[in-house]
């Protein structure tokens, strides 16, 4: 898996590793009433990191996540899978962000997915996987989720354990279900979709 140009974290290896976590992962472990700002303070507390840890545990165990990659692992991967994930399914449904490229239709996809994925689905038209459809904006955004979701997942699934948990564990817990949902189509597309993804470079 390449990772030439796709936003790697200012971070150094010595950081924490549990400060690459998605916050609501922290959450889910602790209490969902935290806030952000006391997530981001635990995530980056080293004398706490074991104990989090392993509270959380039992709930990356049932996910298959466990053990929580070293710092290393998450520093080589993308920073922003969310993104990259989005940009896939922006390739995936160009030929249907062909047919909203104008009006109020056209401002509700882009509220929703991104100015960037937008112009980067249009731009990268030729490379389509899915067909036409003349859908509502925000059903073809949930498409561009979901199946820019599946292509990283398939993107990942020859990849080493730590390295493929550490995009992951990057994503919500709902997020990385929906990688987790790759068809045969997604296998098939997901390395020529990919490979011009991680040709964009920053994604965040």
């Amino acid at each position: 898996m390449s990772r030439t140009g796709i936003g790697a974290s200012p971070q150094t290896t010595t950081t924490n590793a549990l400060s690459f976590l998605h916050p609501s992962r922290i959450a889910a472990a602790l209490d969902q009433r935290l806030t952000a700002e006391t997530i981001r303070k635990l995530q980056n507390c080293r004398r706490l990191e074991q104990r989090l840890a392993a509270q959380m545990k039992p709930g990356l165990v049932a996910q298959d996540l466990w053990p929580i990659p070293a710092s290393a692992d998450f520093l080589a991967c993308p920073a922003n899978p969310q993104a990259v994930a989005r940009l896939a399914g922006a390739i995936w449904h160009a030929a249907s962000l062909r047919l909203v490229v104008t009006g109020k239709a056209a401002a509700e996809l882009v509220a929703t997915i991104g100015e960037k994925a937008f112009a980067f689905g249009l731009r990268h038209a030729a490379a389509s996987v899915g067909p036409a459809q003349a859908i509502g904006p925000s059903e073809l955004a949930h498409a561009i989720d979901r199946d820019g979701l599946a292509c990283l997942g398939a993107w990942l699934a020859g990849e080493a354990k730590p390295r493929r948990d550490a995009v992951l564990l990057r994503l919500s817990p709902e997020d990385t279900e929906q990688a987790r949902q790759f068809s045969p189509e997604h296998m098939t597309a997901c390395q020529s979709v990919m490979t011009i993804v991680m040709a964009e470079g920053e994604t965040s």
